[in-house]
């Protein structure tokens, strides 16, 4: 673990296929890179635990979360690489299925990291489902706890008034 997170300190290396060269289109930003990997590469806990992370999952709970999927009753959007060769886009297609309430987004011109390669886009299409999926926001004058305008605002039954506030 630690080898290897050392050696993506080599702004080269980060484009490999064993790297993230087939997780993001274009360069990620070294900046953004060294954000993700500082504190793996100056924390020993932090690489421990990342191993034990790693030597831990285990395709049986997988399974056993997806087998879940089919009773999520919310919307869910998947938006998702066309182009992805780590999580190609049969995927979504095949999530759609056990997902009731799924909607297949689909983000051309990018690998698996959408966020990094096609953020625009990516925030278009979260910002449009949202508006779809939400429901409508109340106002003041929906609410059951408006506020009587003859009480002093304290919520006590001063002036006459009985407790109006929730």
């Amino acid at each position: 673990m630690y080898l290897a997170v050392q050696a993506l300190r080599l702004r080269s290396a980060r484009r490999l296929p064993v790297a993230l060269g087939l997780l993001a289109k274009r360069p990620i930003p070294d900046h953004i890179v060294d954000g993700w990997l500082r504190p793996a590469q100056h924390s020993r806990a932090i690489r421990r635990d990342t191993a034990r992370f790693l030597r831990a999952v285990d395709a049986v709970d997988t399974l056993r979360a997806a087998a879940r999927l089919r009773s999520f009753d919310r919307p869910v959007l998947l938006a998702w690489a066309t182009e992805d060769r780590v999580f190609p886009f049969e995927h979504a297609r095949r999530l759609a299925v056990i997902l009731p309430h799924a909607t297949v987004a689909p983000i051309d011109d990018s690998y698996g990291f959408v966020p990094e390669d096609q953020p625009l886009h990516l925030a278009e299409l979260v910002d449009d489902f949202v508006r779809k999926t939400s429901p409508p926001s109340r106002t003041k004058s929906d609410s059951t706890h408006e506020r009587d305008p003859t009480s002093s605002g304290t919520g006590g039954a001063e002036a006459g008034g009985a407790r109006t506030d929730p």
